[in-house]
């Protein structure tokens, strides 16, 4: 008398699934979208998930060199497949990151420089300050405006004192 896996009960299955290595989550997902319980306890699981096909959009991209999010974007955008494939990502194939690493700039301060407005060519070739460097140099901007700042009150002062009234000595006392 043969047994059919639909006369046994799902549980059973289930201990059979653990015994060949098949996660729970893995058995019930494979019994919800149909598959039999015998199959879906005993057939080994895919690692990695699917595989995409040979000439999918996906394969495409990888031979070419590009991320297949990248190319996937491009085509959601309107792009045609074949533009979508063919045009590098930032004139390069690499990321503005790789870029950005591979010539010792930080990728979020060259991201913050394209923020600022910066061409990508001067925020890829101005090297970084270092933290002192940086530092003595927001620290002389902030001198020179303290100077010029003292060097215009000084001259509202002296401007002030030269309208002031006759009867005012230029020390500011009254005679």
């Amino acid at each position: 008398m043969k047994i059919c896996s639909r006369e046994m009960p799902l549980c059973h299955w289930l201990k059979v699934a653990a015994e060949n290595g098949i996660k729970e989550r893995t058995f019930r997902h494979r019994v919800q979208v149909g598959w039999d319980p015998r199959q879906a306890a005993t057939e080994p699981p895919r690692n990695g998930g699917p595989k995409p096909r040979e000439n999918s959009l996906t394969q495409r991209a990888l031979r070419a060199g590009l991320t297949p999010s990248v190319v996937y974007e491009r085509v959601r955008k309107g792009w045609s497949e074949e533009r979508a494939l063919s045009t590098p990502v930032h004139g390069s194939g690499k990321s503005r990151a790789q870029l950005a690493r591979e010539r010792g700039i930080p990728p979020d301060t060259f991201h913050a420089r394209l923020k600022r407005g910066w061409p990508m060519e001067k925020a890829l070739r101005t090297p970084v300050m270092s933290p002192s460097a940086a530092g003595q140099r927001a620290g002389g901007a902030r001198a020179a405006q303290r100077r010029r700042q003292a060097e215009e009150k000084r001259q509202r002062l002296q401007a002030s004192n030269t309208t002031a009234s006759p009867n005012r000595t230029p020390g500011g006392s009254h005679e």
